[in-house]
């Protein structure tokens, strides 16, 4: 009997079958309180029946149980209904279901127990009275097998095999009906409880699949925008250097006697730079999304690394901004790791800091975290002093195709490097592919910090 009233294990941690319980539970007490009111009313019309015919002491006995279990169990609904929280669905589950089998015992051997064996007509009566209270028990909770098993076998088991022990020719009747009876219901209350079960499955599956479908459509739409305005993004970005490259050519075409200066080379060359940094993103970002991301394991200096990325990304025209770094490391560490994306990792990261700050400074802090012999976490720190991140764009600055933009909303001045929103996403699928983390602390008008940790032996 525990087996059949306890619920199993799975619906502890499947969440459909959570949501299928709870719709049962929902429609146990939503049936209660009419079959409850007419429970208790007819309660009151047998026991004035019997009044004349049974002692009254046990007749009020009897007839106080069985309204003061009823009053619970409406109790019970009340509380359901305004107060749901205060339990769990398995809990109200099964404390419904111990009411239900104090409700049927009382109906069923303590009714029972106020009628003479002797008096024929009287017992019929009660045979007839257990008969239609198991027909109304089995309909009003038939799709929940566990909750009709509590009320129709307490009201009808025990009474049988006290007619059995009786060993009377009509008891044995009567035992042998109530057994019958009792099989046949339980029969049929599985079978419904069954099909309900799938009707509640297959209607909350096909609502998660629904939700799930207008979920992915959604995401489809919002990723078509984001590449449609990545591709117009990303096709000004390659025409800006290679316009600038095509005018100094076109220039040198047209006065072949006059030389190209130095400016004019270095316009060139930048421009060259930016058009492959791009190109990289991209490739990387076509290796990312097609699993061919492979890392090249072997020892590196990490300082020398940190210096070479330092000086290479040392910003120039604008005396108003410095690039600093603090290493903690020493004068030569040696890593085992992919130098050349923990290299590409160092220049997004300073890339995006040089970016968006205007004036101040960008600093880079290095330092090694040990965790064991030979084993613990490279730890990168960029702080810059720009105009910070707002809160609400925090969360999806790592996604691609997201440009950075600054506390007002506008993006990097015309003059800068602007993002082609690949270049954090890329990051991070770097730092997570060496099995490390990235977090972001920013602060509108102070700055931004980044940190990653990278476990490196």
């Amino acid at each position: 009997m525990t087996s059949l009233l306890t619920p199993a294990a799975p619906l502890e941690t499947d969440p459909l079958a959570e949501e299928v319980t709870a719709a049962r539970l929902r429609l146990l007490f939503e049936r209660n309180t009419p079959s409850l009111l007419i429970g208790m009313g007819f309660a009151c019309g047998l026991g004035l029946f019997l009044w004349p015919q049974v002692p009254h002491l046990h007749l009020s006995m009897w007839l106080g149980a069985k309204l003061l279990i009823a009053g619970t169990r409406l109790l019970c609904v009340y509380s359901w209904r305004h107060k749901p929280g205060v339990r769990s669905t398995r809990q109200w589950m099964t404390l419904h279901t111990w009411l239900l089998t104090g409700d049927g015992l009382i109906w069923g051997v303590m009714l029972m127990a106020l009628i003479q064996p002797s008096d024929n007509m009287l017992m019929a009566m009660g045979i007839a009275c257990l008969f239609g209270l198991g027909a109304l028990g089995a309909v009003v909770l038939s799709h929940d097998f566990a909750s009709t098993f509590a009320f129709v076998g307490a009201l009808l088991l025990p009474n049988a095999v006290l007619e059995f022990f009786r060993n009377e020719p009509l008891h044995l009747f009567f035992a042998f009906c109530l057994l019958t009876y009792l099989l046949v219901l339980l029969l049929d209350a599985r079978r419904v409880s069954r099909d309900m079960t799938e009707l509640l499955t297959l209607r909350y599956t096909a609502g998660r699949l629904a939700a799930a479908r207008a979920e992915a459509l959604l995401r489809a739409e919002h990723a078509s925008e984001i590449k449609t305005s990545f591709l117009a993004t990303m096709s000004h970005e390659m025409r800006t250097p290679l316009h600038a490259m095509l005018g100094v050519l076109e220039i040198a075409r047209q006065q072949p006697r006059v030389s190209v200066g130095e400016e004019e080379v270095k316009l060139i060359e930048n421009s060259g730079k930016h058009l492959l940094t791009i190109i990289n993103d991209v490739l990387d970002l076509s290796r990312i999304e097609s699993g061919a991301l492979k890392l090249n394991q072997r020892p590196f200096d990490v300082e020398n690394l940190v210096r070479e990325t330092v000086a290479l990304l040392q910003p120039t025209g604008n005396p108003r901004l410095r690039l600093r770094h603090f290493s903690e490391l020493g004068e030569t560490v040696w890593m085992l790791g992919d130098e050349d994306r923990v290299r590409q990792i160092l220049i997004n990261l300073l890339g995006n800091a040089l970016k968006f700050t205007d004036h101040g400074h960008v600093t880079m802090q290095v330092d090694y975290e040990s965790t064991g012999p030979n084993q613990g976490n490279l730890v990168v720190c960029v702080k810059d002093s720009g105009r910070g991140i707002p809160i609400e764009a925090q969360h999806k600055i790592f996604d691609p195709f997201v440009q950075l933009t600054q506390a007002d909303g506008q993006s990097a001045p015309r003059d800068a490097l602007r993002g082609n929103g690949l270049g954090l996403s890329i990051t991070r699928t770097l730092v997570n592919s060496h099995g490390g983390s990235i977090g972001v602390h920013s602060e509108v008008g102070v700055g931004s910090e980044f940190r990653v940790d990278l476990p490196l032996p």
